[in-house]
């Protein structure tokens, strides 16, 4: 039985590789729909609301975990 060779974790693309990326493998629609850029969408009433709430309940549950951990740390 053969050792297999072992996987490389190197995230860097070589430019002169010849493995096919994924790019090369959409059609020309695709590759241009995969290139749009999107506006930031504009939320009114009830939907700005619900972010804004969420953006409070993150800032607050960070807020708790840091305690938790400060008073694990200390000892309390």
């Amino acid at each position: 039985m053969e050792a297999e060779a072992p996987i490389s974790r190197d995230c860097t693309a070589d430019p002169d590789d010849e493995q096919p990326t994924i790019l090369d493998a959409l059609e020309p629609d695709q590759l241009v729909a995969a290139k749009r850029r999107f506006r930031r969408r504009h939320l009114r009433g009830v939907t700005r609301a619900l972010m804004w709430g969420l953006r409070l309940y993150v800032l607050f549950a960070l807020v708790v975990v840091v305690d938790r951990i400060v008073q694990t740390l200390v000892g309390q």
